[in-house]
């Protein structure tokens, strides 16, 4: 048997209120739970992903469902570390001439 891993996205959903929070884990993983502005975070099958989320909006105490943004963000902060190559690399360079 193989291991694979699978590809993931991040939902955001606001509920109502938080009493329905627990229905809400047969839709993906659930990974943060906010009691105070009322969402919950799931990591959901990408191949699922608006599938599951046409269902999410379909319950009644789900409030709206919103994609994270977190998969297009840069993760890079400094101008400086997105044009140097990473040490590895130039060990690797180097060992090979």
């Amino acid at each position: 048997m193989e291991f694979k891993i699978q590809a993931k996205e991040e939902l955001i959903v606001y509920t109502y209120n938080l009493k329905q929070m627990r229905q809400l884990k047969r839709f993906g993983d659930m990974a943060y739970i906010s009691r105070r502005m009322r969402y919950a975070v799931l990591f959901v099958n990408q191949e699922k992903l608006e599938e599951t989320k046409q269902q999410l909006e379909k319950q009644h105490f789900v409030k709206r469902v919103v994609e994270s943004p977190r998969a297009e963000l840069d993760v890079w902060f400094r101008k400086q570390d997105r044009n140097e190559p990473t040490k590895e690399v130039l060990n690797a360079a180097e060992e090979e001439e």
